[in-house]
């Protein structure tokens, strides 16, 4: 919940952070679409990129969520290819509003999906040569979560699609509890030892 997140930054903050805090908001509580734009530039884009994204969304309400959008690249004839984010106004203010009741004032607020490319670029894993990167193919980041599991996808060092699926490793691990009768742990244990060793 909102508020075990923000003790939790607080407890660390404590203990061994220091300089700015960006909140990273699960990419799993946004709707993302790839949507073609038939012109260039960012304050352009920003201009028009809501109303655009509002045919696209079905299960909510665009004037009920925020809107961010990332270039990830030319379209044909001029157009520009981009990549819209919309999370869900409610849940954004109540994580926020449990941040600042633990004295915590997020300098940014940005997708935890966008932490991850960041990262992976940041430790060379779509350098040329680099171990994991693939000459002229597009390189897979993926993060498998207890919930839920994270995808990048990246051409070069270029961010082209993310998504979050709903399923991690916990649910695997509940599957095995139930369809076998063994504990919680212990099918954590199983599920973790298959993932590491490669066996079945």
């Amino acid at each position: 919940c909102a508020e075990a997140i923000a003790a939790a930054s607080r407890a660390g903050l404590v203990r061994v952070m220091r300089g700015e805090v960006f909140l990273g908001m699960p990419c799993r509580e946004a709707v993302l679409r790839v949507i073609e734009l038939p012109f260039k530039g960012r304050d352009a884009i920003r201009k028009v990129v809501k109303a655009e994204i509002e045919g696209e969304i079905h299960s909510h309400v665009v004037d009920d969520m925020v809107v961010d959008f990332h270039e990830i690249g030319p379209g044909a004839e001029g157009s520009t290819r981009v990549l819209v984010a919309s999370v869900p106004k409610a849940g954004l203010r109540q994580q926020l509003q449990a941040l600042s009741a633990q004295s915590i004032e997020p300098e940014a607020v940005d997708l935890d999906t966008m932490a991850l490319w960041r990262v992976a670029d940041w430790a060379g894993a779509f350098e040329a040569g680099g171990e994991g990167a693939v000459a002229g193919g597009v390189t897979a980041v993926v993060d498998l979560g207890t919930r839920s599991v994270k995808v990048v996808l990246v051409e070069g060092n270029s961010l082209v699609e993310m998504r979050a699926l709903r399923l991690g490793d916990g649910a695997i691990a509940d599957d095995v509890a139930r369809r076998n009768g063994i504990s919680a742990q212990v099918a954590r244990d199983v599920v973790r030892e298959c993932l590491v060793s490669g066996g079945d």
